[in-house]
């Protein structure tokens, strides 16, 4: 199995490592690619990726690369965990937001809206290209910020994928250890949340798809969709006369 990962620069990255490692058993991968345009951050993440394998035993083959083309082709799953614009656009889609006495949170609200409209575009490109250049079937999974937005937008165009956050997974254990109960048993711990995908069984993988009635095809229709989302889960929004912000389209790693 050749798993594609695309933002391998993220410091999410060992921890998908280690992940994968642990469900070997159910995840037979023999390929990991880690693909990211910050090549000095994807050698120091992909070396650790690299040593954490070695000592497990492992033989899984560990490609680092700054060639998307080459990282998805082939694959049997492609996870995106990007941040277009990188930690300077997050300070500001997390700050902007307070000059209106607003949440400042990349997920919701302004700051949301700024980072879906970011966003969208990117990983809709993405899973176009995986479409076009991954295993039949293959498997398109997000990990990026506004996972709800995103996963709707993907989802709304057509593509069969699944939107993923740690939070409701966490949310979960934690409950289910507070009341003496195993994850992954007969009773179910619902999550719900405006900030992120959040609902699902006790004992996921913390995995949540996001269902749309969108008929979004690209990344109007996308960005249009991720208006209406976001402006849904919040009870308010910078006036656009009062808040302004610039941003960069530059993809970066991490969520």
């Amino acid at each position: 199995m050749k798993i594609a990962v695309i933002g391998g620069g993220s410091t999410y990255t060992p921890e998908l490592v280690s992940g994968l490692w642990r469900q070997r058993d159910r995840l037979p991968v023999d390929e990991l690619w880690l693909m990211d345009p910050d090549l000095p951050r994807l050698e120091v993440v992909g070396g650790m990726a690299r040593r954490m394998l070695a000592k497990q035993g492992s033989d899984v083959g560990v490609t680092l690369t700054g060639d998307r083309s080459a990282a998805i082709d082939g694959a049997d799953a492609v996870l995106i965990q990007l941040r277009v614009g990188g930690q300077a656009a997050r300070l500001r889609d997390e700050t902007f937001p307070l000059q209106c006495d607003c949440v400042g949170q990349e997920t919701t609200g302004a700051g949301g809206l700024a980072k879906a409209l970011r966003t969208v575009p990117v990983v809709l490109d993405i899973a176009d290209e995986t479409a076009r250049r991954a295993a039949p079937r293959a498997h398109l999974i997000d990990f990026t910020n506004p996972v709800g937005i995103n996963t709707r937008a993907l989802l709304g165009a057509g593509h069969a994928a699944l939107g993923l956050c740690n939070s409701a997974i966490g949310v979960q254990r934690w409950i289910a250890e507070e009341r003496g109960s195993t994850p992954g048993g007969s009773r179910w711990i619902r999550s719900a949340s405006i900030t992120s995908a959040g609902s699902g069984p006790s004992g996921s993988t913390g995995r949540t798809s996001s269902r749309a009635s969108s008929s979004a095809t690209g990344s109007g229709s996308a960005a249009a969709a991720a208006w209406r989302a976001s402006s849904s889960a919040s009870s308010a929004c910078c006036p656009p006369t009062t808040c302004t912000t610039t941003t960069s389209t530059t993809p970066r790693s991490g969520r």
